[in-house]
């Protein structure tokens, strides 16, 4: 879990300091690519970030925290827009933008804007990071002490999502009530193998057919509610194609990892699902888990299981 090492604030500017346990390639990465980036943060784009960029989205409730993600919803189908400012390789990521623009009849485009700063230190196997945010006394009066304090207390939700996305808060050793030890990704390998299983929601979330299919090893074994079956590659895309759902929200938690050899992985886990089926709305719990086989260096799916949460002998929801 991040370690909160410096949190300070004058009437220009916000700082936010933290210890992530994570290396900075790793959290580089999480940062400056637009669609990981947008998973933690909570902005829809299709934008590249790079330096000279103006970079335009729709903000989103975020995917790795339930509960930051219902303080983000009124905030939900909002434009979203930066100007990436300035890039240093693993060291520095800067964008300049307009804060606090949460009013949808309000044209925030002639105000002033503040830079914000990203910092990448190494420290030790981690990585200190450093967010500024810097300008606020160039903001309209009647909105700089506002803008401050809410985008205060929103840095330090930002540096708990990035913790979590990073796979921070999975804690080594814990214990759910079934009594199961959870194994946290810890090393280069598993996290980048959770990383992978999170990619796999979003393209799944975002029907990006291209990206579920470029995760995939086929014919991938599927185990379910419905059955046991082996999909190839048509059979899956025209499966994302026509589904009938729209995943809204996937939520993974108590995730372990095993890499069982060089090129054979499981990653198991619990995934919160919000979903519209047939145009109504359904939540549910399930207990997922895939097993990932690496060919020519790349990572794929071979298998996928899962089963809802619930009574092991399913008398919750027996029909009598």
């Amino acid at each position: 879990m991040a370690k909160l090492k410096k949190e300070t604030r004058s009437k220009d500017s916000i700082h936010k300091q933290a210890l992530l346990q994570a290396p900075p390639a790793r959290v580089w990465q999480a940062i400056t690519d637009a669609r990981e980036f947008g998973t933690w943060f909570g902005v829809r784009t299709d934008d590249e970030f790079e330096e000279g960029a103006r970079i335009r989205g729709t903000i989103v409730p975020t995917s790795v925290d339930a509960e930051i993600a219902e303080l983000q919803r009124p905030h939900e189908g909002l434009p979203f827009e930066m100007t990436i400012e300035r890039i240093e390789l693993q060291r520095l990521f800067e964008f300049s933008w307009h804060p606090f623009a949460v009013e949808r009849d309000q044209d925030y485009g002639e105000e002033p804007t503040t830079l914000v700063s990203f910092e990448l230190e190494p420290q030790g196997e981690g990585t200190r990071l450093t967010i500024t945010e810097s300008g606020f006394e160039r903001l309209p009066k009647d909105r700089r002490a506002a803008a401050l304090q809410s985008n205060a207390e929103g840095w330090e939700k930002q540096l708990q999502l990035i913790d979590k996305y990073l796979g921070g808060t999975v804690a080594a050793g814990k214990e759910d009530k079934a009594g199961a030890k959870s194994h946290e990704p810890s090393t280069r390998g598993e996290q980048a193998l959770l990383k992978l299983e999170q990619k796999f929601w979003e393209a799944l979330k975002e029907r990006d057919v291209e990206a579920a299919l470029a995760l995939t090893d086929f014919p991938c074994i599927v185990a379910g509610p419905q059955g046991v079956g082996s999909i190839d590659k048509q059979e899956f895309a025209a499966m994302l194609k026509n589904a009938k759902y729209t995943i809204n929200r996937a939520e993974l938690s108590d995730v372990q990892v095993r890499l069982v050899s060089d090129d054979v992985a499981v990653v198991a886990y619990k995934v919160h699902e919000e979903l519209l089926v047939e145009g109504k709305p359904i939540k549910l719990d399930a207990a997922d888990s895939s097993t990932w086989v690496r060919r020519d260096g790349q990572w794929a799916c071979a298998a996928h299981t899962e089963v809802l949460v619930g009574d092991p002998f399913g008398r919750d929801r027996l029909q009598v």
